[in-house]
């Protein structure tokens, strides 16, 4: 079942003055609104426990804790107190231990959404969102897989992958030289070792420019795809959504030339950072945008390449000086870039354009998803393998997820 509260609900329904969000009941029991905001308050049970909201460290229940739903890039060296991380999905499975009954909700919200699980008033769940609308899904149950299942009847299910994706993987930061690769390989096979895949970084592009290769480090990548494939590994590159500002830059020339990266609200094109410092960045809300992207991988597919790896999707910003010596970073997009979606399509399968306020979440979840479907046409008949550090609900049905920038540390362990 589910429900949906409108902005415009909200402004002709009576009030009382006097506090920060004022109740509806009885006319909406349980939500509240300010100008620019909108509340959900729900009981907690006593020994009620929840789990899920995405990516977030600490304690598997979060019941009486507080934090934002927004996919965020944490600095390194996070910990159980980070809070925030790549993937934020608001959605929660709540489980009372004395009756073993389970449910779950889901606020379908793409935009921040910020969770109170009991933490001001110990009794009340709060959800709060921006904007003018609140929609908000409820799984009944009564059994933990039930609940599952009902989410992913709405959300979707993760496809098949394909089977040596299962076996080991092995990729760090960073293989610098196809020759570097060939010996990893050879040290795996002479020691005996299962791997089924190797993994490139963002040291095997072209100064860090995406959908290229290092010409000098990386000569024949279709004879290195071969040769390894021959040996049983599968060759997995990273996939970055930053465009470098180049204009000798082919993906930046066509993403330039048809409109395809984000602008502003005032029309002008949106500037940002990432490894090769000035960046622009696809609009993946639109379907076009999606498919343009898709079809750049081709090349690689091509090549021998058998996944993609889309890395700093939540989307991130930082500067190679900047990861390196921890100087501050703007993080992310500005509030006010403008995803176009379907245009004047409102009720068109992206939507209307909107505010990076209200998309954020669903940023990398796109982008995994014009992966998927470009490899899809390329490969009708092979399944797709797609990795993605960021994602929102639904991200399922078009990636796997990896948890990030973990370091080698007995801490992170437990927080995997």
């Amino acid at each position: 079942s589910w429900i949906v509260a409108t902005g415009d609900e909200f402004w002709n329904a009576p009030t009382s003055d006097g506090d920060a969000f004022v109740s509806l009941d009885p006319y909406l029991h349980g939500f509240s609104f300010t100008e620019h905001a909108l509340r959900l308050t729900l009981p907690i049970h006593d020994d009620e426990h929840f789990y899920g909201f995405g990516e977030h460290t600490g304690a598997m229940n979060k019941r009486g804790q507080q934090f934002s739903l927004w996919n965020w890039d944490p600095d390194r060296g996070h910990g159980p107190q980070t809070g925030k991380m790549y993937t934020a999905i608001p959605f929660y499975l709540a489980i009372s231990p004395s009756t073993g009954r389970a449910s779950g909700l889901l606020v379908d919200h793409t935009g921040n959404v910020d969770m109170d699980i009991g933490k001001t008033n110990p009794a009340e769940l709060q959800i709060t969102v921006q904007g003018e609308s609140l929609v908000v899904y409820f799984f009944a149950g009564p059994t933990p897989a039930d609940v599952l299942r009902q989410y992913t009847d709405l959300t979707g299910r993760m496809p098949l992958p394909p089977r040596w994706a299962l076996g080991h993987h092995q990729g760090r930061w960073s293989y610098y030289t196809e020759q570097q690769v060939r010996e990893i390989a050879a040290q795996f096979r002479a020691r005996n070792l299962p791997c089924e895949s190797l993994w490139l970084d963002i040291d095997h592009m072209d100064g860090f420019r995406t959908f290229t290769w290092k010409q000098d480090a990386f000569p024949d990548p279709s004879a290195l795809c071969a040769d390894l494939l021959e040996q049983g590994f599968h060759l997995i590159p990273v996939i970055n959504p930053g465009i470098k500002t180049d204009r000798n830059y082919f993906v930046y020339q066509q993403g330039l030339e048809h409109g395809y990266l984000c602008r502003k609200q005032g029309g002008d094109l949106f500037m940002g950072t990432g490894w090769p410092d000035d960046c622009n960045f696809a609009d993946y809300s639109r379907a076009d945008v999606r498919k343009w992207w898709g079809d750049l991988f081709q090349g690689f597919l091509q090549q021998g390449i058998a996944g993609s790896w889309n890395d700093m999707n939540e989307p991130s910003q930082a500067t190679l000086e900047e990861k390196k010596y921890h100087k501050p970073t703007r993080k992310t997009f500005d509030d006010d870039v403008l995803h176009l979606g379907g245009g004047e399509q409102i009720t068109g399968p992206d939507g209307p354009p909107t505010s990076h306020t209200f998309f954020h979440n669903a940023y990398g979840l796109q982008m995994a998803r014009a992966m998927r479907e470009g490899t899809q046409r390329f490969a009708p008949d092979q399944r797709p393998f797609v990795l993605s550090r960021s994602g929102t609900a639904g991200i399922q049905r078009y990636a796997a997820m990896w948890t990030g920038d973990n370091s080698s540390w007995w801490e992170h362990i437990s927080l995997a």
